[in-house]
């Protein structure tokens, strides 16, 4: 076996290279529940209605299986808390209780503090990536500066940030996917530590059990074990430990999503609408399938997965790449392995007609991995102090930035029912005084309430303006069907409760201020301009 690929000496973990992680993770977290109060979810309705027929039909399935189980088997954890404390007010057994119970359980379940504690849950299974992806880095390269400013970058990625909150499968599963890959470089380390790779298995059939596309990260474990073998060996029993796995696999998702046979016509009714609905569209959200749905990934991997600055995002991805090329030539083996599993999770996914970014967030791990890597590489080529120091100046001054930018992202959510973003709106127009601005009617009345001496550039005629500025609203008025979505190239400037990066998601349901070039917003119909 040759697979261990030691890039450093082998020293032993100790406790003060594990503790670090303890930073990125406080953050990370910490920046999702301050803003945890953000408002509604176009989504979480589903898995709440699915707890709600749980406790109706007095059966533990959520009779929903357009998404696996797991993110209901959380938002039923959730319940815990008031079911213990309704249950302690309300002694005694039989179908009385029950049937008394029921419908206080009902009611718990719409209030705000339940949706709340469900978002918080979320998060904290979500955010365990920061650690998974620390020790990935540690156990690979025995370098706890590079494990650091891996977790860094989840820490302080806003993609990343604003995913933890929702109650919602994409970031618990990139949670379970980097988990899954800790496990497996874990055990091409130490192959002789065969629990690893079982506990991957598992760790699989739970991504599986978080998003039906998770089912791709088994593929890293079977090819783990297969890369270990050595000489001929029994065919037979290498064979046998394959399916085994699989069969593990397999399992750790019944155990979370037994509706697969427990309600088979439901759940396949339910799959088949979602490979229907990716392969057909969705509104503004349908691509064309191929090389402009790729592009657009591409894109957004680029300049918006690990920094809200699109000059630091496109930086650590040029470091990325790095980082991946010379994993590539020093352990080869282990690096083809990691790679493997992002180039094709985004090539599915290239496939379909649909793009929402949430489906992207598996890929934050591994290029937060990669581009710490990358730096790595350019740390181990400088040898002079001064060039180190400034790289890891330049990396800490880039992922501290980047966390300050969340944490105002925060106070915009905070303020998401007041006038501000009107009042920023208007500061933009003030700032951009050779700009011809035109307002739809709507537009221009709320702006003239908060001030009623509007900028001069402000106009409500077409004919000499250079850019739109509207609510977005009332620029699309016939409803979020016809709303343009994934078009980050076209919005200048948006004002807004930073919940989600509005350019990619414009169904989402707060008021949003949108600047565009005038061409784009007489090409889509914005209301009030002529075409």
């Amino acid at each position: 076996m040759s697979i261990p690929e030691a890039e450093s000496s082998e020293r032993p973990l100790r406790l003060s290279m594990v503790l670090p992680v303890l930073i990125p993770w406080a953050v990370v977290l910490g920046i999702a529940v301050a803003g945890i109060d953000f408002g509604e979810h176009f989504d979480e309705h589903y898995m709440i209605e699915s707890v709600e027929r749980t406790i109706d039909r007095e059966v533990l399935l959520p009779g929903f299986y357009n998404y696996p189980s797991m993110l209901y088997s959380l938002c039923l954890a959730a319940l815990l808390p008031d079911a213990t404390a309704t249950l302690a007010q309300n002694p005694g057994l039989g179908r009385e209780r029950i049937d008394a119970l029921k419908p206080i359980a009902l009611e718990k379940i719409h209030t705000k503090g339940y949706t709340l504690r469900a978002r918080v849950v979320s998060a904290f299974v979500s955010s365990l990536a920061v650690v998974w992806v620390y020790l990935l880095v540690l156990v690979w390269r025995r370098k706890w500066g590079e494990a650091l400013l891996a977790a860094g970058l989840m820490a302080s990625s806003w993609e990343v940030g604003y995913h933890l909150r929702y109650i919602a499968v994409d970031a618990v599963m990139m949670q379970f996917g980097a988990l899954v890959m800790l496990l497996v470089v874990a055990y091409l380390r130490y192959p002789a530590q065969r629990w690893l790779l079982w506990a991957a298995a598992i760790a699989a059939g739970f991504a599986t059990s978080t998003k039906y596309p998770g089912g791709l990260l088994i593929l890293p474990v079977l090819a783990a074990d297969a890369m270990t073998w050595s000489g001929r060996g029994d065919w037979a029993k290498r064979a046998t430990r394959l399916v085994l796995l699989g069969v593990t696999f397999a399992a750790a998702y019944l155990v979370i999503t037994p509706g697969t046979v427990l309600e088979p016509i439901k759940f396949i009714g339910n799959v088949s609408y979602e490979f229907k609905h990716y392969k057909g569209g969705h509104f503004g959200h349908t691509v064309a399938p191929g090389p402009q749905h790729f592009m657009k990934i591409l894109r957004y991997d680029t300049l918006d997965m690990l920094s809200p600055y699109k000059a630091i995002a496109s930086a650590f991805f040029v470091l990325s790449v790095a980082g991946a090329i010379c994993a590539l030539r020093k352990t080869p083996k282990i690096a083809a392995l990691y790679i493997a599993l992002p180039v094709l999770y985004t090539l599915y996914f290239t496939m379909q007609r649909v793009m929402f970014v949430r489906n992207l967030t598996l890929a934050a791990p591994f290029l937060a991995v990669c581009a710490a890597m990358g730096v790595g590489a350019l740390w181990a080529m400088w040898s002079n102090k001064v060039w180190r120091g400034a790289l890891a100046a330049a990396c800490s001054a880039a992922v501290i930035a980047s966390v300050v930018w969340q944490a105002e992202a925060v106070s915009t959510i905070r303020d998401r029912n007041t006038v501000r973003f009107l009042r920023d709106a208007l500061a933009y127009a003030d700032a951009h005084p050779n700009e011809r601005i035109f307002t739809p009617a709507i537009t221009h009345e709320r702006l003239a309430a908060v001030r009623a001496s509007l900028p001069s550039n402000l106009v409500t005629d077409t004919a000499s303006a250079t850019q739109a500025l509207f609510i977005w609203t009332d620029g699309f008025p016939d409803g979020w069907q016809t709303f343009p979505a994934n078009i980050p190239r076209d919005v200048v400037a948006w004002f807004g409760p930073k919940a989600t990066n509005f350019p990619y998601a414009t169904a989402w349901p707060e008021e949003m201020i949108v600047v565009t070039p005038i061409a784009w917003a007489r090409e889509h119909g914005v209301r009030g301009i002529t075409p």
